[in-house]
């Protein structure tokens, strides 16, 4: 690739449609979308769990694909990763509190552990995972040769694929252990020797129906996902899109998206197993759900530029 197919990141639309794709199939996993209608829940399935691992190519690629990533600028980005994971647990914190108990039981060491190897708010594995992984991976480029920690990486993310394996390893596979991979990944595809390499080979918009096909078999998941990963990215990466304000908004959306639907999702839950069972419906939750976060994250991308609301910016 050249410098004019990988642009500064407001120029990069193909990825700000993608991390908003992203997000709504996150919100259809949790909404469990098109279970009424079983063999396109299972043909679906593999396309809905690819999009945690896209957000991770996504936001490693743009951190690596910086003309700088000393110390100074990976410092910067942890902690502004820390000030969005701290706005964002202090705002879902009466959520938080009644789906985890707090307010009956609280631990401190449990605490710790969710912090840094699950979730204290649901969701939050995925800010703190790229808050460690980045570093990590940061780290050990400087060490080992970026194939070598791709593989590396791969063996650390493969027990945990399946669980029936190595039962004990389930516990943590909401920490940065298993996304090593897809930052991995994202590191090396940001690599100024793989932007400029000429395309070889079969067109990834090709090769993303065989690599499906593969992920439909589920012991062949977790070995042919993250070629498509790639190839999916790589379709969106090299889109031909005209930039346009539309896409930056909808890149900003994505992840708040990501973080606010819980809530929504959570609330659906109880009015399915408290009110009525008309809001178990699938296509109902998703739409309610993916409506109400989608308002949300509008309201503040609007609000953050007003008087008074200025603190908004901290969550994005």
């Amino acid at each position: 690739m050249n410098d004019a197919r990988t642009p500064r990141l407001e120029q990069l639309p193909g990825l700000d449609i993608l991390k908003f794709a992203m997000a709504m199939l996150i919100v259809a996993i949790h909404a469990e979308l098109f279970k009424e209608i079983g063999w396109l829940y299972d043909f679906v399935s593999p396309l809905k769990f690819s999009a945690v691992p896209g957000f991770f190519v996504v936001s490693s690629f743009l951190f690596f694909r910086r003309r700088e990533t000393n110390a100074k600028a990976l410092g910067h980005y942890v902690k502004r990763l820390a000030l969005f994971y701290a706005f964002w647990f202090v705002m879902l914190l009466p959520v938080t509190i009644g789906l985890r108990k707090w307010h009956a039981h609280f631990d401190c060491l449990v605490f710790l552990e969710k912090l840094f190897l699950a979730s204290t708010f649901r969701g939050s594995w995925f800010i703190m995972a790229l808050m460690i992984g980045v570093p990590v991976v940061w780290l050990a480029r400087k060490m080992v040769h970026p194939l070598v920690l791709l593989f590396v990486a791969f063996a650390i993310h493969l027990p945990f694929q399946y669980p029936d394996w190595w039962p004990d390893i389930v516990r943590y596979r909401f920490s940065f252990l298993p996304p090593l991979l897809w930052i991995a990944i994202g590191a090396l595809l940001a690599s100024p020797s793989i932007c400029t390499a000429p395309s070889k080979g079969l067109p990834p918009a090709v090769l993303l129906p065989v690599l499906y096909g593969g992920m439909l078999f589920r012991n062949l998941e977790p070995l042919v996902k993250p070629a498509f990963v790639v190839a999916l990215f790589l379709v969106f990466l090299n889109c031909n899109i005209k930039p346009r304000p539309v896409f930056l908004t909808l890149r900003k959306m994505g992840i708040l998206v990501f973080v606010t639907h819980f809530a929504f999702s959570s609330f659906v839950n109880h009015l399915a197993l408290r009110r009525s069972p008309v809001w178990d419906n699938s296509f109902l939750h998703f739409s309610v759900v993916l409506g109400c976060a989608a308002l949300v994250s509008r309201a503040i991308l609007a609000l953050r530029t007003k008087r008074f609301f200025g603190w908004l910016e901290y969550g994005l």
